[in-house]
């Protein structure tokens, strides 16, 4: 006959006999610095440590500020083509084999919006512009926070938060133009490499449970 032993760490207390339910047992999450606990439901939360939510809300939009937001190439013709790099704030363009305007060109997304008046991509270069001023908005914002973190975790609304919300429109934003891209654009497949990453930054951030050291969570407004 089994007997039952009982034992406790960290406030988890865990049966060994056949049948019963096994522990939520907190495990390491790499990923984060935090912990996550898989509930007796199979739900996975994931808490994202209270030192490590801002300075990585901080490195998310500034790798927003250098990631591409779109990849496209297009074939002109038989033997031409272009490419477009487009970065929150300036876009790459290599044009081969037209034999007028061939080679590497650069841009800001001032001067696109400027040259794409009236053209077919000009709704996608208003969008743009329209998502590069949330990026700008949000890295003056991250700016500040690293500056003097105690004076935002002071505020009424969590820092953390606002950046993860900025980063979700900024999701939008270049979703929204990556499709004019595509329906208005000189053809080919246009590829959001940064959308995918700027909407898994948002994600994190307006999901993280923060905790203290201790383990014990702490809310999203500073006391």
């Amino acid at each position: 006959m089994f007997c039952a032993r009982a034992y406790q760490l960290d406030g988890y207390v865990s049966l060994d006999t056949p049948g019963a339910e096994a522990p939520a047992w907190p495990t390491p999450d790499i990923h984060t610095g935090g912990f996550r606990r898989t509930t007796t439901m199979g739900e996975s939360m994931v808490w994202i440590s209270r030192e490590y939510a801002g300075p990585l809300s901080v490195l998310f939009v500034w790798l927003t500020v250098f990631i591409p937001w779109n990849v496209t190439y297009s074939r002109l013709a038989e033997a031409a083509w272009v490419l477009f790099i487009r970065f929150p704030f300036f876009e790459i363009q290599y044009t081969s084999g037209t034999g007028v305007a061939d080679g590497l060109a650069m841009r800001t997304v001032l001067t696109a919006l400027d040259l794409q008046a009236g053209q077919g991509l000009e709704t996608m270069s208003q969008m743009w512009a329209a998502t590069a001023v949330v990026v700008a908005i949000a890295f003056l914002i991250s700016v500040g926070y690293y500056l003097d973190e105690s004076r935002f975790e002071r505020g009424a609304v969590s820092p953390v938060s606002v950046l993860g919300g900025l980063l979700g429109l900024i999701t939008v934003g270049f979703s929204a133009a990556t499709l004019t891209v595509w329906t208005d654009g000189f053809g080919g497949m246009p590829i959001p490499i940064g959308v995918v990453l700027i909407a898994l930054f948002a994600v994190v951030l307006l999901t993280a449970e923060r905790t203290d050291g201790d383990g014990s969570e702490t809310s999203s407004t500073a006391e």
